[in-house]
C-alpha cells in the first residue's frame, strides 16, 4: 500500500483521532494537558495528530483500559520507557 506521508507528519485532526483510537475528543485533550501527548498546533490552532501520535495513544489508552494504570502512572512508564530507549 502506498504511504502519502511519514509517521511523525500530523495529518489527523483530533476527531479523525478519536475515531481511529476508540479514545474521545475530551480524554485526547486531557491527554495533552497532562503531557502524555503533545500533538502539533496549526496557525489557527487546530491540533493534529501523526501516526507517531495516534500508536502512543493507543499505548496509552491500554494502560489506562486494561493494565489500570492511572495518567500520572502512565506518565511515569512512558518516561521510563524513553530513558531505556536514550540511556
Amino acid at each position: 500500500m502506498a504511504r502519502f506521508h511519514g509517521p511523525d507528519e500530523p495529518v489527523y485532526t483530533i476527531q479523525v483521532a478519536a475515531r481511529l483510537t476508540s479514545v474521545s475528543a475530551p480524554m485526547l485533550r486531557y491527554l495533552e494537558r497532562m503531557g502524555l501527548v503533545q500533538p502539533t498546533r496549526t496557525e489557527g490552532n487546530i491540533r493534529l495528530y501523526s501516526e507517531n501520535d495516534l500508536e502512543l495513544i493507543l499505548r496509552i489508552a491500554y494502560l489506562i483500559r486494561e493494565a489500570k494504570v492511572n495518567a500520572a502512572g502512565v506518565k511515569v512508564i512512558l518516561d521510563q520507557r524513553q530513558k531505556l530507549r536514550n540511556p
